[in-house]
């Protein structure tokens, strides 16, 4: 069993799969100046500061953006034949998303997403300091939270207080709206699935917005019912959503040992969680 979990996060990575490019240093603090480099080389009439270990300001005051390196910082400590690669890509996302941080927002632009509570505390921070960027968010299960954003043509950002004053949306109508757009623009699941039926295991990558498929709750009702209730689910990435039949202990620990696997070959992992299907909602069911 445990063979076959490791083939077939073989398979995923290939999904996964990262363009090779030199590491960057391996401590916090080199890998700090490193990315503050990378930071100014970028945007070279901008002021870049180093506030902390993996923590950059970025802009001059009061225009200025707090940027936290703790997740790619971990990618290049489990991936550092990829880091460099990663690296320059998450320069150019935060760089897209800042272009695009006062664009309107339509209301066909509402998604969903689910995230850790870290990004919540990110997002309340940008809260406390101005009230009107505040985001809008909900409890999902454990540490997982359904967030709203703003899907922009070259960023996804997260959704503000200022934006659906705007739209005269309130934040339960928003909330409603984003997993309408989100469920319209993913392909249908099973036309997405990898699966290893031997396993119990199936999964659906590559779509930034495939993790949002258990923010659709009521889609996997049916999948539920065809496991007599044992559906379990996990988001071990933001591009990865992993599901199968939880009836047993065995087929709970090969999914929980896939999900492990798989969430340390990603570039932006999420979590490791197991969720159970209800009918009132997800359940945390793991790890076993």
């Amino acid at each position: 069993m445990k063979l076959c979990i490791a083939l077939l996060v073989a398979c995923l990575a290939a999904a996964i799969d990262s363009i090779a490019a030199a590491p960057l240093p391996a401590d916090e603090a080199g890998f700090t100046a490193a990315m503050a480099d990378r930071f100014s080389t970028a945007l070279p009439q901008t002021e870049v500061k180093i506030i902390g270990p993996l923590t950059l300001d970025v802009g001059k005051a009061p225009d200025t953006h707090q940027v936290m390196l703790g997740n790619v910082w971990s990618y290049c400590q489990r991936s550092p034949e990829n880091c460099g690669s990663e690296a320059d890509g998450f320069v150019s996302r935060m760089m897209s998303m800042w272009r695009e941080k006062d664009a309107p927002v339509e209301k066909a632009a509402i998604r969903v997403i689910v995230r850790g509570t870290y990004y919540v505390d990110y997002i309340r921070k940008i809260g406390a300091i101005k009230p009107e960027a505040g985001g809008i968010f909900r409890p999902l299960a454990g540490d997982l939270w359904l967030i709203c954003v703003a899907d922009l043509p070259s960023a996804v950002r997260p959704l503000r207080q200022d934006d659906i004053a705007k739209l005269a949306l309130t934040e339960d109508q928003a909330i409603a709206l984003g997993k309408q757009n989100t469920e319209a623009a993913l392909a249908p699941l099973a036309e997405k699935t990898h699966a290893a039926p031997q396993m119990g295991i199936a999964y659906a990558i590559g779509d930034f917005y495939d993790s949002s498929r258990i923010l659709l709750h009521d889609d996997w009702a049916e999948l539920s019912k065809k496991m007599d209730g044992h559906l379990m689910v996990a988001v071990p990435a933001t591009d990865l959503v992993v599901y199968g039949d939880g009836t047993t202990p065995a087929e709970v620990e090969a999914l929980h040992d896939f999900v492990v696997l798989a969430a340390g070959k990603a570039p932006r992992p999420l979590s490791a969680t197991l969720l159970l299907w209800t009918p009132a909602g997800w359940e945390v069911a793991g790890p076993p």
